[in-house]
């Protein structure tokens, strides 16, 4: 399949733009922004510089923010892995902002359509753990 090896512009995928209830807590923020540039925000990473720069649209790993050994936290334009914790923000008006469900849908190339069919359905996130669950340990 072409689309396997080739990178997604994960800007296509960001529909949540400007939502502030998706803002990252400002402890966090705090802790792993370094300051801003013209263009973006220095971001800590484990590096000589003791920071990497990441653009609007880049995505940030903000797990571990007291880490001084974390690098990689800054991908440019790309979602590397999707996990459940909300850890994965975007860089956007110079702001962290986690990516929302619906982001984390799109990303893997889900139809929206079944997303709202999903939602009709009104699990509860402990429960479709414990289905998910379930049904790994039955194969």
């Amino acid at each position: 399949d072409d689309h396997v090896n080739k990178p997604i512009d994960i800007n296509n995928y960001l529909v949540s733009k400007g939502d502030s209830s998706l803002l990252v807590e400002s402890k966090i923020s705090e802790q792993l922004i370094l300051g801003d540039t013209e263009k973006g925000l220095l971001i800590k990473n484990a590096t000589l510089t003791g920071y990497i720069e990441a653009f609007e649209g880049d995505i940030v790993d903000t797990s571990f923010p007291n880490s001084k050994t974390r690098r990689g936290r800054v991908q440019k334009n790309a979602v590397p892995t999707l996990i459940r914790s909300k850890t994965m923000a975007v860089v956007e008006n110079k702001k962290l902002r986690y990516l929302s469900p619906l982001e984390y849908w799109l990303i893997q190339e889900m139809p929206i359509e079944l997303y709202d069919k999903v939602l009709e359905c009104e699990f509860k996130e402990k429960m479709t753990m414990k289905l998910r669950k379930e049904k790994y340990y039955e194969n």
